[in-house]
């Protein structure tokens, strides 16, 4: 064989050349499927996975099989609508302000000793009774 300054030393024409095979899906978009059993008994091959999108009920189900042919358990999602209005979940909401310690304390101790004097006058009070006539007179 001549040499050639296009191919490499050890370039053999017959040698198919390595491709390695891609075992993920290429961009088929959103899979539609109606219920769970329909996207259970969705195809797939050893070692891929696929995203299902449920068209009877707001759910997205993620479906894997492993390398060696065996369904692993089907992975469901619910799909919630996220309300902007709706306040974010600030672990912080709870909690009370320093500066707002005593204001809240003075508060509640007001409105206890306002319920303990109104009971106690209304077990006090007197309730107004008839006279009864004189036969005296």
């Amino acid at each position: 064989m001549a040499y050639n300054p296009y191919f490499p030393a050890n370039y053999n024409p017959y040698m198919m050349p390595y491709t390695p095979q891609q075992n993920q899906q290429q961009g088929q978009g959103i899979i539609w499927v109606q219920g769970r059993n329909s996207a259970l008994s969705y195809p797939l091959g050893a070692g891929q996975s696929a995203i299902l999108m449920d068209s009877d009920a707001p759910y997205v189900y993620k479906k894997e099989i492993g390398i060696d042919g065996k369904p692993l358990p089907l992975t469901v999602f619910r799909l919630v609508q996220e309300d902007e209005k709706q306040e974010k979940n600030d672990p912080m909401k709870d909690y009370v302000k320093t500066d707002q310690i005593d204001e809240i304390i003075t508060e509640k101790v007001e409105d206890i000793v306002r319920d303990e004097v109104e009971r106690r006058l209304s077990e006090f009070s007197f309730k107004p009774t008839r006279k009864a006539k004189n036969t005296e007179d």
